[in-house]
């Protein structure tokens, strides 16, 4: 692995490439990533321009996905759970792909009917976006 990450980052530099990276191991991205984003059924649902932004995910999501990560450390508490059953890729459901396993506890009838766009998390972190009608801090 380090071997890799090495040989990645090294050909980035020299060569001036752009890469993409896809993997759920946060430390390999934080090492190689100037820009982070995770996705749910093939759409960004949040981004930033700071890998470190996704250590505090605001989009329910993604605040799963990081909260379900193996830490290598003990766990003193479970880890969270998903809600419900994955959906079927051809038969989305409508609005918010993620509502019908959202916890959100604001979680609406905008939720179920209308597609929530990427925006700016708070005004001072412009370049952190995030697909939610409901962003959490």
């Amino acid at each position: 692995r380090e071997q890799l990450l090495s040989l990645l980052d090294r050909l980035r530099s020299e060569r001036e490439l752009a890469l993409v990276l896809i993997s759920h191991d946060l430390a390999a991205v934080g090492r190689l990533a100037s820009r982070v984003a995770a996705m749910y059924f093939g759409r960004i649902v949040e981004s930033s321009d700071d890998p470190t932004t996704l250590d505090a995910p605001r989009m329910p999501y993604t605040q799963l996905l990081r909260a379900s990560l193996p830490t290598g450390r003990p766990q003193t508490t479970r880890r969270p759970l998903f809600l419900g059953e994955y959906p079927s890729p051809t038969a989305l459901p409508a609005g918010c792909a993620f509502h019908p396993r959202c916890p959100h506890p604001l979680k609406d009838d905008r939720c179920l009917s209308e597609r929530p766009v990427l925006r700016a998390v708070t005004p001072d972190q412009p370049a952190h976006l995030a697909a939610c009608w409901h962003i959490t801090s």
